[in-house]
Order: structure tokens, then sequence, then C-alpha cells
């Protein structure tokens, strides 16, 4: 989805709408709200990965209203066959 050294470099916006595709695309397949959304590092001590530029955007909701909105409503409902 992206790559870069994020703890230094800001992502584009070509890199963000890539990650925004992504997470939206496996959201609505596997029925993930969008809230369940986060960050290796929200998972563990031992990283910042996804780095403070990228960050940003998990911790201010950007990327799941992003999602939500790309996704559509059936996230949070959908149950995988």
């Amino acid at each position: 989805m992206v790559l870069g050294n994020f703890e230094e470099e800001v992502p584009t916006a070509a890199q963000l709408e890539a990650a925004v595709d992504a997470m939206a695309m496996i959201a609505a397949r596997h029925g993930v709200p969008p809230e369940r959304i986060a960050g290796h590092k929200d998972h563990s001590g031992q990283t910042v990965c996804p780095g403070r530029n990228l960050a940003r955007f998990l911790e201010n909701g950007w990327f799941r209203a992003r999602v939500e909105a790309r996704a559509g409503p059936l996230t949070s409902r959908h149950k995988p066959p």
C-alpha cells in the first residue's frame, strides 16, 4: 500500500488514496468496521510504524472516514460467507 519512512517523509496524496482503496476493499469484503482500523504501533510497543507522518491520518479519523465513505455502511454489518 505505502512504502517509505513516515517518521521522516510525508505520504503523498496518491499513497494515501491507495491505502484508503485497499483498506476499503478489505473492510467491505471481510466485514471489518472502520473503527477497527489501527496501525502496527497500536498493537506493539516495539515499533513506531506507520510513522508519525502517516499515523496522524489514523489518529485524527481521516482514514476511517474515507474508508467508510468508500466501503459503505455494510462494513459493520457484513458477514463473510
